[in-house]
């Protein structure tokens, strides 16, 4: 469709479901996640409780297509997560969720190598540092090591680390914060985000 369409609930439960759930399926089919039973999974979301709050996001001028899609792929994220949690042997909620300011705030001690279990340090804090340390390339090391926030790259090399983490959490039932600037970018920009 193009910009100046109008979407309706037919057409996005036709078009967006199916992006979601192939996506959601290709990323963690090695957890037994087909994107049948995805589907499955946003369509109950869609016909149910998710269908009042995208009639309305469809009625807003502009109408809310990127909201409705992230909804949807939170769903199907939601779903996904718990099954890969069955299959491996955890807990949904034992997981970490990244985002750019934790691993910001972690990257001095991530950088540190004398930052260390061996030194006493125990704990999340250390499991978090670990893992950023993990994701990080020998390019990443040297950049992070050199820039600082200032650096017009800093947010998209944050982003990609966040990223090869896992990604931020899906924000099904939750509300984000965000700042007026990034408010007001997304509503001048017609809710690209």
């Amino acid at each position: 469709m193009s910009t100046t369409d109008v979407w309706t609930f037919e057409t996005v439960a036709a078009s967006f479901v199916r992006k979601a759930a192939g996506y959601t399926g290709y990323r963690y089919r090695n957890y037994g996640v087909e994107p049948e039973d995805v589907i499955s999974e946003i369509n109950v979301w869609l016909f149910g409780d998710g269908r009042p709050k995208v009639e309305k996001w469809l009625g807003n001028e502009p109408q809310q297509t990127t909201r409705i899609y992230r909804s949807m792929l939170d769903v199907a994220l939601k779903y996904a997560e718990s099954e890969k949690a069955n299959r491996v042997g955890y807990k949904p909620d034992d997981v970490w969720w990244y985002t750019k300011t934790s691993v910001e705030g972690l990257m001095p001690l991530a950088l540190d190598p004398t930052y260390t279990q061996a030194n006493g340090h125990v704990g999340e804090t250390l499991t978090m540092v670990v893992d950023i340390r993990r994701v990080m390339t020998p390019e990443d090391h040297d950049y992070f090591t050199y820039c600082d926030d200032t650096d017009p790259d800093w947010s998209e090399r944050l982003t990609d680390l966040v990223n090869r983490l896992g990604g931020q959490r899906p924000y099904v039932g939750r509300r984000k914060v965000l700042s007026n600037a990034t408010a007001q970018a997304i509503t001048e920009t017609g809710y690209d985000r």
